[in-house]
């Protein structure tokens, strides 16, 4: 039989202390350093609209090995849909209507990167200020040893805004408290187009926006002014309410005195 050697019985106690110490890492088959970052192309974003997240994962350089059984798995919050999904062939992906995963069919290089992108859309029934947290996860195959597991999650917030709730957001045009159109901002709380109608409540002008939130108005002609007051009243079988006309006679009048 071999004798042990203090020398051999150091190395072996040396050994064993390095396993304790790195939990078991040293003598795994596969060091690696899998990372993920998650981001998202708004950070506010208004029901109905489409959120664009950008997922990022990388085998980091920081551990020996290539990264083996590369896993993403991406569980959106309530109130969100995923409408699609981009990835590198090298992923097979599949999600339901809120949970993505995308396993990668080969080892993910030393110091390389993956883009998955995923679009999702806000519910329309989200209440206003909700905030939307999402968290994606990458990890390598349970055969392989994590360096750093700090960096295999990562998770962005997207706040709901309503248009319509007096308070402008910075993918507003404009919110001036409803969603009504024909105010120069529009149901969507963007600005409406140059030259689109708008109603002030003057029977003696008409509106035209500015394109920049602001309704211009211009003096009607006098045919004009009767023809926009010849309102047909409800309940009088369409005559003519011809006493909608009486501030434009006072206005006349009082021009004519002035004037003489």
């Amino acid at each position: 039989m071999r004798r042990i050697t203090k020398n051999s019985l150091f190395w072996l106690l040396a050994i064993l202390g390095m396993q304790w110490v790195t939990g078991g890492s040293l003598w795994a088959a596969t060091v690696v350093d899998v990372a993920i970052t998650k981001v998202a192309d708004v950070a506010q974003a208004a029901t109905g609209e489409t959120i664009t997240y950008t997922l990022t994962v990388t085998n980091k350089g920081t551990a020996p090995s290539d990264a083996p059984g590369v896993k993403v798995t991406d569980t959106l919050p309530a109130g969100l849909t995923i409408e699609s999904v981009e990835a590198p062939g090298t992923y097979n992906c599949s999600n339901t209507v809120s949970t993505l995963v995308c396993d990668r069919t080969e080892d993910l290089p030393i110091g390389n990167s993956d883009i998955i992108t995923v679009k999702a859309k806000v519910d329309d029934d989200i209440e206003d200020e909700t905030l939307l947290s999402n968290n994606a996860e990458a990890n390598a195959s349970a055969g392989a040893s994590e360096f750093e597991p700090s960096d295999n999650s990562s998770s962005v917030d997207v706040e709901v805004v309503t248009c319509g709730n007096d308070q402008l957001a910075f993918n507003e045009d404009c919110d001036d408290g409803n969603t009504n159109n024909g105010d120069c901002c529009s149901s969507k709380c963007t600005y409406d187009s140059s030259g689109t109608a708008c109603d002030e409540g003057n029977p003696f002008s008409r509106g035209r926006c500015d394109g920049s939130g602001f309704c211009e108005l211009e003096q009607l002609t006098l045919d004009e002014a009767i023809a926009n007051c010849s309102l047909n009243r409800e309940g009088t079988g369409g005559q003519k309410a011809w006493w909608a006309l009486l501030p434009l006679g006072f206005f006349l009048l009082r021009r004519r005195v002035l004037s003489s």
